[in-house]
């Protein structure tokens, strides 16, 4: 709400609250269709334009990326060799989970380079739109795409127009805060089975745990097996396998659950 405000919106918190719900819960099914489901609620409850909205999206992720980055940074720097540790077993399970150990096919130049390839395609459409925009046809096409852009970049360069900055760094605080918090009571859960309410313990799962997001929708699957790996290490304790999954359903199953319900 802080983010789309300078634009001149005042969109109700209700309906930015359940469109941020509704994100979650597309995400659970295809990773990145959430962002997309977002912007078009707020299109059509708050009138908002998708490419501002969709560039506050991608300011909030790289607040986010800068939060992300500076856990990384405080984990490496109290203990730089849990950080290699926890990195290399969570690489090893990813990969053993996702089916790529073992004999493996090399992707092909497409698969490898597919980003580079899209963008390159976007760059060689937009200047063959430039070269004959004045073409009526063309033109119209052209004048939308560089609309599409200049919206994109508002939304994008949002966080530095928000008027309530501190109050936006409090909140930051507050969501990641709380966010550790909720993984740290589920390790009183499972009281008497060697598992450790050192807050370290959970700390490291709530950072490391984003890799297990990244690589299945929501992390279905995958953040439990890290959570088992992490806890499995000796600087947490080597608290046994069947114990950590529990551990980690719980603390995956709890928000898929309150996600589902909103």
């Amino acid at each position: 709400k802080l983010i789309i405000e300078p634009f001149g919106y005042k969109p109700k918190t209700y309906n930015l609250f359940f469109a941020v719900m509704n994100m979650y819960f597309f995400n659970a099914m295809v990773p990145r269709l959430g962002e997309v489901t977002r912007c078009a609620i707020l299109r059509n409850y708050e009138k908002i334009p998708v490419e501002k909205s969709l560039g506050t999206v991608v300011a909030e992720r790289a607040v986010d990326m800068l939060c992300f980055a500076g856990f990384l940074g405080i984990i490496f720097i109290v203990s730089s060799e849990t950080y290699y540790q926890t990195y290399d077993a969570i690489q090893v399970e990813l990969a053993r989970i996702i089916g790529k150990t073992g004999t493996k096919t090399e992707p092909g130049f497409f698969m490898k380079n597919w980003k580079y390839i899209v963008f390159a395609i976007g760059v060689i459409g937009l200047v063959i739109l430039f070269m004959f925009r004045k073409n009526k046809f063309i033109g119209k096409i052209y004048g939308k795409v560089i609309s599409l852009i200049k919206g994109f970049w508002q939304g994008l360069k949002s966080t530095l127009l928000i008027k309530k900055k501190w109050l936006f760094v409090f909140y930051t605080f507050c969501i990641w805060g709380l966010y550790f918090l909720m993984m740290w009571a589920c390790f009183f859960s499972l009281p008497g089975r060697g598992v450790t309410t050192d807050p370290a313990a959970p700390f490291v799962v709530m950072i490391f745990g984003t890799f297990a997001i990244m690589a299945t929708p929501n992390g279905l699957g995958t953040f439990p097996a890290v959570v088992a790996v992490i806890l499995g290490l000796d600087a947490f304790g080597g608290l046994d396998r069947p114990t950590g999954n529990a551990l980690g359903w719980i603390m995956w199953g709890t928000q898929e659950i309150m996600i589902l319900t909103v």
